[in-house]
């Protein structure tokens, strides 16, 4: 089954950086999501906040403790991973020991607009912001996990079409 993964983080740098929110939106079944509790959270810089609205000092689980949500929540299922980025998404979870989805293929919407831009006429810009507002697809609140995993699985399914 396919589910689409997202995780906000303090930064860019997975080395440094650190995750505050997951989320997964899987084609059927109840989404995840949780906040996460940075250890540095001042190594968040202001733009992350303005741009995610996530308060790293505001109360949330440590990373610890969702990841065992997570692997509750999972129950020993393997979804097939879609992200924007999926290399981005990915060392973060390698990162951190989290070998959910390592061993599963995984579909890089980024990579495959890439590959619709040789064919179709599509924005210069392959943000998932950019992505979204060409094809239509309403995403409720960019930069935070669930709305960005449930508008990256219908942008999936529009990549998909036109790769067809």
């Amino acid at each position: 089954m396919l589910a689409a993964i997202d995780l906000e983080t303090t930064g860019l740098e997975a080395g440094y950086h650190e995750i505050t929110e997951i989320g997964i939106y899987p084609e059927r079944g109840p989404p995840f999501s949780r906040r996460v509790r940075p250890r540095f959270p001042e190594r968040q810089n202001a733009i992350v906040t303005e741009l995610t609205g996530i308060n790293p000092y505001e109360p949330a689980p440590y990373l610890e403790e969702v990841l065992d949500d997570l692997d509750e929540y999972l129950n020993g299922q393997r979804f097939e991973p879609i992200a924007h980025n999926w290399p981005f998404e990915y060392s973060f979870l390698a990162n951190v020991g989290g070998d959910f989805f390592q061993h599963n293929r995984a579909l890089c919407t980024l990579q495959l607009a890439h590959a619709a831009a040789f064919r179709h006429k599509l924005p210069a810009s392959k943000s998932l912001g950019s992505l979204c507002a060409h094809f239509g697809i309403v995403n409720e609140r960019e930069h935070r996990a669930l709305p960005d995993d449930h508008a990256g699985l219908q942008l999936f399914y529009k990549l998909k079409e036109l790769l067809s």
